[in-house]
């Protein structure tokens, strides 16, 4: 990262994916209140911790490797809940 900010910002907003899609096994309401492979499968995606460039190849490849995991638990989601694929793809 360039600056603190961005690192912070950053850091923010994985960590509200993280709880976000971590508390959405608590609803009795959702689909996910019970185990499930595709909640197994989301929380996979996303991962234990977000990964951080530093700079080097094989991290830029890493990392666009973990773009495509979030893409893929997007799409649990969006099919889980039946969203309008046209909003989802703004995520």
């Amino acid at each position: 990262f360039d600056d603190l900010a961005a690192y912070t910002t950053f850091a923010k907003h994985w960590s509200e994916l993280y709880g976000f899609a971590l508390i959405l096994q608590f609803s009795p309401y959702s689909p996910f209140a019970h185990p499930s492979v595709s909640y197994e499968s989301m929380m996979g995606y996303i991962g234990e911790k977000p990964l951080l460039p530093n700079g080097s190849q094989d991290q830029i490849d890493l990392i666009e490797l973990y773009i495509d995991d979030l893409v893929a638990a997007r799409d649990i989601l969006e099919e889980t809940y039946n969203f309008d694929s046209t909003v989802v793809e703004s995520w």
